[in-house]
This record gives structure tokens, sequence and C-alpha cells, in this order.
């Protein structure tokens, strides 16, 4: 089978391989622009992990805050993401926070995360995902 990167119409066969963890960084660009729809936010983000939780039953899901907020919408993910989690009643997922950013370690495009950085949050996530494998 050849994939075609830019195919919009090739869909994603979950059969094909079952991961053990699943980790979701989502909301930075949600919550980045003023007067984000926080409830919004929420019913979407929980639909999305109950799908995920349809296709992938047995694997580990890791809702993550990614590294690029601060301040009041870090804050409101964190609140969102907690709730989530306590709401979907499932052993099976799980929180982690990245260390926010602060530019110390330089910035990639549009102020994402650089090399440095992206290595940075590496080491922190990789020892949680091995402790809950």
């Amino acid at each position: 089978m050849t994939i075609r990167w830019y195919d919009s119409s090739e869909l994603w066969n979950s059969k094909r391989y079952t991961p053990d963890v699943v980790c979701v960084n989502l909301g930075t660009n949600d919550l980045s622009t003023p007067n984000y729809d926080i409830k919004l936010f929420k019913s979407h983000y929980m639909a999305f992990m109950k799908h995920l939780r349809s296709i992938y039953p047995k694997a580990k899901i890791v809702m993550l805050t990614g590294s690029m907020l601060n301040g009041k919408p870090l804050m409101d993910q964190k609140k969102v993401l907690d709730e989530i989690k306590t709401e979907l009643n499932d052993t099976g997922f799980y929180r982690f926070d990245f260390t926010p950013m602060n530019g110390s370690l330089g910035y990639g495009a549009d102020y994402h995360p650089s090399m440095l950085q992206a290595r940075k949050m590496a080491d922190e996530l990789v020892p949680f995902i091995n402790r809950i494998k």
C-alpha cells in the first residue's frame, strides 16, 4: 500500500496498528486566542477521548498539556483535562503536564518548541510513560 501523505481521502485504519499508549496534546491553538470557549473545548475533547477509547479499548491514553500555554489558558486547560479524566471514570486515562517553555532553550517556527525544548519534553514524558506501562 502506498501512503499518499497529502491525500485527504486516505483514512487511518486503526486495526492495522494497536498502540499500548496514546498521547494527546491538543488545546494550544484552541486556548491561545482571546475569548476562547472552554465549554466547547471540553465537549469536543471529551468526545475525542471517547472515540479514542472506542478504537483502542486497551490502550493507556495520556491527556497532555503542552509547553506553549501559560497563565489563565494553561490553568483552564489543566482544569478541563482533570475534569474529563474524572468524568470518564476509566483507569486507562492519564494526565501529564509538560513544563511551560520560557524561551531559554530557544524557539522553533512561530514560537513552537525548539529542538532543545522538544528534547526536554521527551525527557519529561518518557519516564512517565515507562511508569504507567
